[in-house]
């Protein structure tokens, strides 16, 4: 008897290892699934750390309304795993791709794209860099000088040429107005005779301290100080070869300055203006900061 439950009992005990067996399958096939997911994972990762996509890079800095032309960009490949990285996600969970892929540009340029603002040379180019039509700055100096209107100042194109290289937005200037008037002087006739007679002499009045430098336009309306920032950016050399372009002197050449003036500031102005063979002059302090 005991004999016959010892054989019993030794038949219970071999069911357990085909249990063990059966999980140690299940477990294995999970490993095997895991490890085959991370090799391609991995050979994924691999594939876009090797892979490259061609963008646009810009070849030299755009300043601000500049327009989009066929040397505006130079080919840059750029690794895949990166490239995915540049995307935005709006509020519904849309995704939309940033960065203009080089074949992309021509559609940049058949749309007559500008520069939305101004632009560093070897820096990707993304697509909020655009707009279709050059940026307005009307809003933006109408409300950044609360208590104020913007008006033009009649100032020389020499003037405005000798001050437009390191004019900044938001400089203060002096103006100073010279014109005819008429006064009382005591003159000696042919009698050999002092009478008082009016003669004509030119006054100069410092018509204006301080005053705010709201922008600088060339003929076609477009703002020098603009161009200038970006000009200011450039190393020598690219200065150098802007400085003999003629295109670029001639979108740089000021015809109009505009000015942040109170009421009474026009006021004045006008009064000026209205005074014989009137002619303002402008000075620049120097910077405090």
């Amino acid at each position: 008897m005991k004999i016959g439950k010892r054989a019993e009992k030794g038949g219970s005990l071999s069911t357990k290892p085909d249990k063990n067996n059966g999980k140690k399958t299940i477990l294995l096939v999970l490993v095997l699934l895991i490890t085959a997911a991370l090799i391609v994972w991995v050979y994924s990762m691999g594939r876009k750390a090797e892979e490259t996509i061609p963008v646009a890079m810009y070849s030299t800095g755009m300043y601000k309304n500049e327009p989009v032309g066929d040397d505006t960009f130079i080919q840059y490949d750029m690794l895949k795993g990166e490239f995915e990285k540049y995307s935005t996600t709006d509020d519904y969970g849309n995704t939309y791709r940033r960065i203009v892929l080089l074949d992309e540009v021509g559609e940049l340029i058949n749309d007559g794209a500008f520069a939305a603002y101004q632009t560093q040379a070897n820096t990707i180019a993304m697509w909020n860099d655009f707009v279709g039509q050059r940026v307005d700055n009307t809003d933006l100096l109408l409300y950044s000088y609360p208590g104020k209107e913007i008006i033009p100042l009649a100032i020389s194109t020499s003037e405005m040429d000798a001050f437009k290289t390191f004019l900044e937005l938001g400089d203060r200037i002096n103006i100073t107005a010279i014109f005819k008037t008429s006064e009382s002087a005591l003159v000696t006739n042919a009698m050999g005779q002092q009478e008082a007679q009016n003669v004509e002499v030119f006054r100069q009045e410092q018509a204006f301290n301080g005053i705010l430098i709201a922008d600088m336009l060339n003929g076609s309306g477009e703002s020098v100080l603009d161009k200038y920032e970006y000009y200011n950016s450039l190393d020598v050399y690219s200065q150098a070869a802007l400085d003999a372009d003629s295109e670029w002197q001639s979108n740089v050449s000021a015809a109009t300055i505009l000015v942040a003036l109170t009421p009474e500031e026009i006021t004045r102005y006008y009064q000026y203006l209205s005074k014989d063979g009137a002619e303002f002059h402008m000075a620049l302090p120097q910077r405090i900061s």
